[in-house]
């Protein structure tokens, strides 16, 4: 954690040859897989002969959609994660939450003192996304289910979200999902059918298909004539294919991006979903072509809401690989002085994600801090030229970006996000926003913290979360919301679920409406999965960071940075951005046949045992239970009992065999 390149990776490749030596498979799995090696990955899989251990190996892959070519039929399908949807089932049955939650039971209005009203479409729209996050992955929804008609309530655009929460419903059912979603893809309404487009890509995400049905069923579709339908199509075959470095992707969306007479958005979103596909491969013909359409644009194109996508794409493709985006942050020098700024930070933070270089952070707070007297100066030099010239198209606020980068530099290295945590509050102090100031970071400031532990409800980061949703600035207070859900996503945290109850009282007059959806959103999200689900990118004890899920978390982060022209406009769609980080938070135990099995496990707080001598206990503080069993997010494991397990990271699914009879 604390070496620097290239120190870390030859200390990594070193402990990667002892774990293999002693065939400690599930250990050096995970190093191989942080290093970034593929063929290390195959040659551990080639080396182990103990068949349990390879399906477990396969289960770690799986979950972090890192998905080979096995030549044993069962290893392929636990590493596509065919399996995945009825083993989280068969969990939840354990757990008595197969039934679907109703939106009533989210909102409880009856614990609210005043009479919520709101304008009906964007309360609909709400209520669809809020059915869809909490039943997500069980198959069965209350609103879809009973009534045909209800995605036809919801009005113009907002059809197309409607339709795609059948996706979410049904996620990971690679069988009845597509059957389930297909229903509406004959529909006249062309919105409708965008949606279906959509929500076929949302039901194969994190799953790989030998027989590719989202190619065969969205590939057509990317050219239809009806540009929403176009953008359901490409976002689709993104989540569909997230992670997986699949070339009949890129051969299908790079056209789209290299075709200037395609519509901004529609550029926009297959760059960002060929970084999806593609995240941290450093590709240089995507990149290439992102940048050339970049170069390409008018001043006037630039400032289109969406362009944030692609430069956001342009940074995923170099998500973790440090120096290697070097050549990249040059050639953005040469972008217009619009975008430059913005590029460059976005590009220079996703570079270092995850690695808490701390010479990167503090050349963002020098950005933050520094410029913040400067363009006082430059705003009351330049007030006659504007009064004169209003058009002028105005920078992309780098500020923001710069804020939201000091914590995806931050995450993952346990020190760095306390000192991330404590440094960001000094951003409300040295950043106050003025009336028509477009270089301010204070609205990114709550999705920093959300950055910081998603999935993960730290009261000290919701309490702060919370006085800023009272903020006088209300892009700041909109954004507060919505990072609380975040931050609770999946824990069903009643502390939150109280305080957004609240807020949906405080805002509830017809001028805030779209206030009160973002706090439906956030109950939304609170509840996701029946509390079963995380959205976390950080997996195996924050020791690997799966690139496709941060991809998506940053795709609704930044889709907030702009959240008046995005989520709360007609790109509301991009709530769906956050589905490839979503994986499952219940521990299931199953044998090496495959089936579920009961075992005991130790569950409490994580206790540092390196170089303690002996057999120390790897919890403090525990409770014994028997498995399936939800993890919070403080929470491990460890299994005892008559079983064991073949890996030293208890979280997922996770294989046990029966120890052997001898003397202890």
């Amino acid at each position: 954690e604390f070496l620097v390149a290239p120190e870390d990776t030859e200390a990594l490749t070193v402990a990667y040859e002892i774990y293999a030596k002693f065939k400690a498979y599930a250990a050096a799995l995970r190093i191989a897989i942080s290093l970034a090696d593929t063929e290390k990955v195959k040659a551990l899989f080639s080396a182990c002969e103990d068949e349990p251990t390879k399906i477990q190996m396969a289960l770690i892959c799986g979950r972090y959609r890192l998905f080979l070519d096995h030549d044993d039929s069962t290893l392929e399908d636990y590493n596509s994660n065919t399996k995945l949807s009825e083993f989280y089932l068969a969990a939840a049955k354990e757990l008595d939450t197969l039934a679907p939650k109703k939106v009533e039971d989210i909102y409880k209005n009856h614990l609210v003192d005043s009479a919520v009203v709101t304008n009906s479409y964007v309360s609909n729209l709400a209520t669809t996304f809020v059915s869809a996050f909490a039943n997500a992955g069980y198959g069965k929804d209350e609103l879809l289910d009973k009534d045909n008609t209800w995605i036809f309530q919801n009005k113009e655009h907002r059809m197309m979200s409607a339709a795609a929460s059948l996706g979410l419903v049904h996620l990971w059912d690679h069988e009845g999902g597509l059957t389930a979603v297909d229903r509406y893809s004959y529909s006249e309404e062309p919105l409708v059918r965008a949606g279906v487009a959509l929500a076929n890509g949302i039901v194969m995400c994190g799953v790989k298909s030998p027989f590719d049905p989202a190619l065969g069923l969205l590939l057509d579709k990317i050219m239809d004539p009806h540009r929403e339908t176009r953008i359901g199509a490409i976002l689709g075959l993104g989540y569909a294919y997230a992670g997986t470095n699949k070339a009949d992707i890129k051969e299908a969306l790079m056209p789209l991006v290299a075709d200037g007479d395609q519509p901004t958005d529609v550029q926009a979103f297959a760059a960002y979903a060929m970084a999806l596909v593609f995240p941290g491969t450093c590709d240089e013909d995507i990149s290439e072509a992102i940048v050339s359409s970049l170069m390409e644009k008018s001043d006037q194109q630039l400032t289109d809401v969406t362009i944030r996508y692609m430069i956001l794409a342009l940074g995923c493709l170099f998500l973790s690989t440090q120096e290697k985006a070097d050549t990249l942050i040059e050639a953005t020098q040469a972008l217009s002085p619009i975008v430059q700024k913005y590029a460059e930070i976005v590009v220079g933070s996703c570079a270092y994600a995850g690695s808490g270089n701390v010479m990167q952070i503090q050349k963002l707070f020098s950005i933050i801090a520094e410029q913040a007297d400067d363009d006082d100066d430059e705003e009351e030099a330049k007030k006659p030229e504007e009064e004169t010239d209003a058009v002028e198209a105005k920078p992309l606020n780098h500020k923001a970006v710069a804020v939201l980068g000091i914590s995806l530099i931050a995450m993952g290295e346990r020190l760095g996000t306390d000192m991330c945590k404590r440094s960001l509050i000094h951003i409300l102090m040295a950043d106050h926003v003025k009336k028509g100031d477009t270089f301010s970071g204070r609205a990114a400031l709550p999705l920093a913290y959300a950055l910081l532990s998603p999935s993960e409800p730290n009261m000290q980061i919701i309490e702060i979360l919370h006085k800023l949703s009272h903020d006088g600035d209300v892009h700041t207070a909109t954004n507060a919301i919505l990072a609380m859900g975040v931050v609770s996503a999946g824990s069903g945290n009643a502390r939150v679920a109280s305080m957004l109850r609240g807020l949906s009282s405080y805002y509830h007059k017809d001028k805030d409406a779209n206030v009160l959806f973002v706090v439906r959103i956030a109950q939304g999200l609170t509840a996701l999965g029946k509390g079963n689900l995380t959205i976390n990118p950080l997996q195996s004890d924050n020791q690997l960071l799966c690139p496709s899920a941060l991809v998506g978390v940053l795709g609704l982060l930044h889709s907030a940075l702009d959240i008046d022209k995005t989520i709360l406009d007609s790109y509301h769609y991009m709530l769906y951005s956050i589905v490839p980080a979503i994986s499952p938070r219940t521990l299931l135990t199953i044998n090496p046949q495959g089936e579920v099995v009961k075992a005991q496990a130790r569950v409490g707080i994580p206790v540092d045992t390196v170089a303690v001598p002996g057999k120390p206990r790897a919890v403090t503080g525990f409770q014994t239970q028997a498995t399936p069993l939800v993890l919070s997010a403080l929470d491990r494991a460890e299994i005892i009992g008559k079983h064991q397990a073949l890996t030293p990271v208890i979280e997922g699914i996770i294989v046990v065999v029966e120890k052997e009879d001898k003397a202890e």
